[in-house]
């Protein structure tokens, strides 16, 4: 289809896409887009009303956009902003939100030998997991821990005050008086 271009005067946009053709629009009126905003596809009506993108075979749908989505193909799941919200990549990664941003799930590398469980319940209480981590906070940034293979670590205070045992390094701070 010859080479990629891209025009815009003000809100009056239109271009040419290797893959896709011509595209073009008037922003908030009506537009689609092709190869540009590292989405394969975009396309609005009357927007913030509907819109939509396309990305490796995933499709997101939003209604009264930032309020209602819609995700089809690849990746599936919807959201009711900030209510609820749910997201799947099969096998890769899922995630949850209930009044956002105070409850958060999310289970990501699951096609990997290390997945990692993630709660927040914001700003109350944080947790990471995996198999060879564990990190979690309560009442952020008053008191955190992490513990891996090769070390141990925990702190107050946002870490004003703190202590790490490990393989490698053994010690304490009490920032800005001590440390060791």
């Amino acid at each position: 289809l010859g080479e990629d271009s891209d025009t815009s005067f003000a809100l009056l946009f239109w271009g040419k896409s290797k893959k896709q053709g011509s595209y073009g629009g008037f922003f908030p009126i009506y537009g689609k887009l092709y190869d540009r905003f590292a989405k394969d596809e975009m396309g609005f009506f009357m927007w913030p009303l509907y819109s939509y993108t396309k990305s490796d075979d995933a499709t997101k749908t939003n209604f009264v956009w930032p309020i209602f989505s819609l995700y089809e193909g690849a990746e599936t799941g919807f959201k009711v902003f900030p209510l609820y919200g749910e997201r799947k990549v099969e096998g890769v990664k899922e995630s949850k939100f209930f009044l956002w941003p105070a409850f958060i799930s999310e289970k990501r590398n699951l096609d990997t030998d290390e997945p990692i469980d993630t709660f927040y319940a914001f700003p109350f209480y944080l947790q990471s997991t995996s198999k060879s981590m564990t990190a979690f906070d309560v009442m952020w940034p008053l008191f955190s821990y992490l513990k891996t293979a090769s070390k141990m670590e925990w702190g107050l205070f946002a870490k004003l005050y703190s202590v790490t045992e490990g393989e490698q390094n053994n010690g304490y701070s009490f920032f800005p008086f001590i440390s060791y």
